[in-house]
């Protein structure tokens, strides 16, 4: 009886020696993949901040500097597009724009029903354009968002003189000893007394850049003052090509090195994101089970083991 008794303790010993002999560990080691997520997974409120915190190109702006850039930028992207030569399609070179300048600063919906006869001047080559300068300033903020058009001048801001004031993205007027047509022309970059302007109708119906004196100016409109702010000095220098002007920073104030220290940490950059530590999941509790029912009946058999000898 007992030897029977006794080999059946052996035999279940031997059967559950495997799962005994692992420890809680190797048990963990060697479970699969658990079919759940090991790491906070983002939340509907953080999607909808990264989706609010992309800019729409086409949105108004509401900071002076940006909308300096965007004119500029605007501007430059159609110097060389217009001139008085016949294109392919038997039309002036450029007409497509100039009907666009046209339509913006006059707030035409349609000029090809609204004003027939000036869409006819545009499209034919070599044929006189009455002076469109001021227009194409015009058409350069009012599509970067400002609230104008032209009449004759440009209406929805004042002129103003103080030309240490004077920024990217303005609209200058130069004098008459320089230029006897009242021509205007948009500010890209200032440095000192060096001046670089986007002019409309020059020399062939073109769109060129070009080097300028500041004391050249008369009189300017101020983007600043179209958005309700108070002109300040605004001297810029050229950025990379295609990417309008880049504003000078003013000097810092206060004691030190004259450099403020940021209120806030600096913002992470791309690519330095921060991984939340992975909490290994927990053994199934079947197995916990077993193994500490294992462990209890192994000790269980070895202290009546004596009784059976």
């Amino acid at each position: 009886m007992k030897y029977g008794f006794l080999t059946v303790i052996i035999l279940l010993t031997a059967m559950l020696a495997p799962i005994s002999a692992q420890s809680l560990d190797e048990m963990v080691d060697n479970m699969g993949e658990q079919d759940m997520p090991l790491v906070t997974q983002p939340s509907e409120d953080d999607e909808t901040n990264d989706s609010s915190a992309q800019t729409d190109e086409n949105q108004p702006l509401d900071n002076v500097s940006a909308m300096r850039q965007r004119i500029v930028e605007l501007a430059e992207s159609k110097v060389g597009t217009v001139n008085e030569s016949r294109g392919d399609d038997g039309y002036r070179v450029g007409w497509q724009h100039l009907k666009e300048f046209y339509e913006a600063a006059y707030r035409l919906k349609d000029m090809e029903t609204e004003r027939p006869g000036w869409l006819s001047t545009l499209q034919t080559p070599g044929k006189k354009i009455n002076d469109w300068c001021g227009i194409f300033g015009t058409w350069a903020w009012q599509k970067a968002g400002l609230p104008v058009y032209w009449n004759t001048r440009l209406i929805g801001c004042k002129y103003r003189g103080d030309l240490a004031n004077m920024g990217p993205g303005d609209i200058v007027i130069i004098k008459k000893e320089i230029n006897d047509k009242n021509h205007h022309c948009i500010v890209k970059s200032i440095d000192g007394n060096e001046l670089i302007t986007i002019d409309g109708n020059q020399g062939v119906d073109s769109i060129k850049i070009q080097n300028r004196k500041v004391n050249h100016i008369a009189i300017y409109y101020s983007v600043a003052e179209a958005m309700g702010t108070t002109p300040t000095p605004g001297t810029g220098t050229p950025a990379t090509p295609g990417t309008g002007t880049v504003i000078k920073p003013q000097p810092g104030t206060g004691s030190g090195s004259g450099t403020s220290q940021p209120s806030q940490p600096p913002a992470a950059q791309p690519g330095d994101t921060q991984k939340p530590p992975v909490t290994q999941a927990p053994p199934p509790p079947d197995e916990a089970a077993l193994k500490k029912l294992v462990e209890e009946l192994i000790k269980q058999i070895f202290i009546a083991l004596p009784f059976f000898w």
